[in-house]
């Protein structure tokens, strides 16, 4: 069974533009070339919009590629026969097969493969046209950059530019999942690319009702509690963070003041507060999102109550 990667392909002003009554509103003959190195023999999906201004700057669909338009218009390509037709974003990538696809616009169509786009092969350039068509808005949380270069001008290319692509980010690590209820879950999230742990998702997979709910912190018990707790609560920042540097003013005494509050609420004669951040597959964690473990143990247990952070795998959670 063959595997495909969805990747979008875009040109980008400063002010998110990416056309102009179907042109493209500056010229760069390094982008261009780039371009046509990524996608020859490739397949390509675009909108009609798009292929119309194809078709007037060269003549023809685009060579060496596989062209899909979304059109709901079919006529409109019937002197083009070599053009894919599909109806919708679905079909498109259903024609399209195995192997990269990669989505080239109009703005429409970017923003119907965003959400589940692998990767995105972006050129920045340094220029603020007028237009009628932007790139859509987009989660920089939810991507990662793997590669950067800065192209600056030239003789031939007016504005310089920079060439990002970034992957998808996966925020949760699933080679510290604890079960296979746990890993299922993570794996459909993953899927799905959103942070399961911003306060906009949260109720998406988690079934636990909320504790308490501060400014900066929602405290509510833990879907997969280790083995050897008698209660373990997460506390979870309400903004996405990864890092401590990025715990706003206050967040550090709200966060006393929850576990305070949690210690009385459950009587707590002896427990722990434990706190992971950064890479979690480094660190033993599960989900890539700055959360704290309120953790007591339970006495009835004959095993030991553990919190790793390093990435070996135990059974005595």
């Amino acid at each position: 069974m063959g595997t495909k990667k969805i990747v979008i392909i875009a040109a980008v002003a400063d002010n998110l533009v990416i056309g102009d009554h179907g042109d493209i509103p500056w010229k760069l003959r390094t982008d261009l070339s780039r371009f046509y190195s990524i996608t020859k023999n490739k397949t390509v999906i675009m909108g009609g919009e798009t292929m119309r201004s194809i078709l007037k700057r060269n003549g023809e669909p685009l060579t060496d590629r596989k062209n899909i338009v979304i059109t709901r218009h079919p006529n409109d390509w019937r002197l083009w026969p070599e053009v894919v037709i599909a109806k919708s974003p679905e079909e498109a990538i259903t024609l399209a097969g195995d192997g990269e696809v990669f989505i080239c616009g109009g703005a429409q169509i970017y923003s119907a493969f965003i959400g589940i786009a692998d990767e995105i092969m972006l050129s920045e350039v340094n220029v603020l046209p007028t237009g009628d068509a932007f790139f859509p808005n987009w989660d920089p949380f939810q991507w990662e950059e793997t590669y950067c270069k800065l192209f600056p001008a030239t003789d031939e290319d007016r504005y310089p530019h920079f060439f990002r692509k970034l992957k998808r980010k996966n925020f949760c690590e699933t080679v510290n999942a604890r079960n296979a209820e746990q890993l299922g879950v993570m794996e459909k999230i993953n899927a799905a690319g959103y942070c399961p742990f911003c306060t906009e998702n949260l109720k998406k997979n988690h079934k636990k009702p909320i504790i308490f709910e501060g400014d900066h912190w929602i405290a509510t018990e833990n879907q997969w509690p280790y083995s050897a707790a008698a209660s373990h609560i997460l506390i979870i920042s309400k903004t996405h963070t990864e890092k401590m540097s990025d715990i706003p003013p206050g967040a550090g005494e709200e966060l006393t003041s929850i576990c305070r509050l949690l210690e009385e609420k459950y009587d707590v004669k002896s427990g722990a507060v434990c706190m992971r951040f950064g890479v979690p597959v480094l660190n033993g964690g599960t989900v890539n999102h700055l959360h704290a473990h309120f953790l007591v143990p339970d006495p009835e247990k004959e095993s030991s109550l553990f919190f790793w952070i390093d990435k070996r795998k135990t059974k005595k959670k």
